[in-house]
């Protein structure tokens, strides 16, 4: 199971006490938003990945169609036809 991340804003104080501290501060804010949006890029992506594999495997599904599987193939009832047809 993924690891879900949760996305924190930085209120309106912290960006406040950061600019009355200077630029290092600011920068130091700014990258820890953009480490978040980085991560959470990531786990979309990786969510996506997992969707279509679900995806692909549902579509080959036999549960999922609207007539069940054949047990016997055409060409085994072909050849059961060809056996009874010649005694």
């Amino acid at each position: 199971m993924m690891r879900l991340m949760n996305f924190r804003m930085p209120t309106d104080d912290a960006i406040h006490r950061a600019f009355e501290k200077g630029e290092a501060a600011i920068m130091e804010l700014f990258h820890t938003v953009a480490d978040q949006m980085t991560a959470l890029a990531q786990q979309l992506a990786k969510q996506g990945e997992v969707l279509q594999a679900l995806q692909a495997r549902l579509a080959k599904s036999s549960r999922n169609r609207s007539h069940p599987p054949r047990k016997r193939r055409l060409w085994q009832r072909e050849a059961d036809r060809k056996l009874t047809a010649g005694r």
